[in-house]
């Protein structure tokens, strides 16, 4: 298989988080570039957002499987079969698959795409070179790169390039104003995470906020996170009374947009870490489970941590709010 070629082309890139879809972004980008494509994702991704200025909304395949435990329309036998005959309806010529499982290779094939590539792992019948089932636990970026090494494609520029359409950003400027807040002056603290390991304690953050209010007045916070995570920031706000802290819990698209306009990030390493560094925004990323990537020099976090650390369970506790406070002060 060649990076370019005639007919239709599906990615399969069916990992649930933000931040797995904007690893992937430049290296998508570029297949969007050269291909007529159709992607298939998962709608929790928000690769419909991320995309919007490069395909139109009949170019996503939205995979129905497991997320988060709820059975999903693609899930069990007659799933795969479903599948199956919504893949058929594309009418591809060919597919590239950025994953490990093999389901999604005997899907296409069953589809009837004649040419399928991918990551394989050991798997056989790929049109592409694969990687080692040794490579499968590598950060996403890496096998990227490697993927595109051994089938000989020129890789990407590694701008992580996101558009944020203008009504968004000026839907997102009305409800900064709303709660008296203007671009450039406030910290978003991205309070949750998909694994509870991930999570700093909301009494943690709570202390956080105290010290800003006391040290550093003109720093002002704000919680965001997704609709599940408004428990945590209830748990917050129960510490402040009459002085609530302003929270962002809106739609994606305005929440990329109001995002773009902080000052900084603090906060756990999830999505909103990944969004808001290549967005620009100088980042603080609370790593706990995964060791903090080299990837965009926007990212940052505290030397605490020794590289066997990672993946302890409750290492996370090790972040102080000394710490994080100090890293504020010192760079704003």
């Amino acid at each position: 298989m060649e990076i370019e070629g005639e007919g239709k082309l599906v990615i399969f890139q069916p990992l649930v988080g933000i931040g797995d879809m904007i690893w992937h972004k430049p290296w998508i980008d570029q297949l969007i570039d050269k291909n007529n494509v159709v992607l298939a994702v998962k709608k929790s991704s928000q690769s419909h957002h991320l995309f919007s200025d490069t395909l139109n909304p009949d170019k996503f395949f939205f995979i129905d499987r497991n997320v988060r435990g709820k059975k999903g329309a693609h899930d069990g036998l007659f799933g795969k079969l479903k599948m199956t005959l919504d893949l058929k309806k594309i009418k591809a010529q060919r597919a590239l698959i950025l994953h490990h499982s093999q389901s999604y290779y005997w899907s296409a094939k069953m589809a009837g795409i004649p040419e399928i590539g991918g990551f394989g792992f050991g798997g056989e019948g790929y049109s592409t070179n694969t990687l080692p089932a040794s490579e499968k636990d590598i950060h996403s970026l890496e096998k990227m790169a490697k993927f595109w090494e051994i089938n000989g494609w020129k890789p990407p520029h590694q701008n992580w390039q996101i558009n944020i359409d203008q009504k968004d950003r000026e839907a997102a400027k009305l409800w900064l104003k709303d709660r008296g807040l203007e671009p450039g002056n406030f910290i978003v603290l991205g309070i949750g995470a998909m694994h509870h390991e991930r999570i700093w304690p909301a009494e943690r953050f709570a202390d956080l906020i105290k010290l800003m209010r006391v040290k550093r007045p003109d720093l002002t916070p704000v919680l965001m996170g997704g609709p599940s995570e408004k428990p945590i920031a209830e748990k917050i706000q129960s510490q402040f009374g009459t002085r609530p802290v302003a929270e962002i819990f809106i739609p994606f698209n305005q929440a990329m947009a109001a995002l773009s306009f902080a000052k900084s990030y603090v906060g756990n390493d999830t999505s909103l870490l990944n969004l808001s560094g290549v967005l620009g925004v100088p980042s603080l990323g609370l790593f706990s489970q995964s060791k903090p990537g080299t990837y965009v020099k926007t990212i940052h976090h505290l030397d605490i941590l020794k590289e066997q650390d990672y993946g302890k369970s409750d290492i996370i506790l090790s972040y102080q709010v000394a710490d994080v406070f100090s890293w504020l002060d010192r760079n704003f």
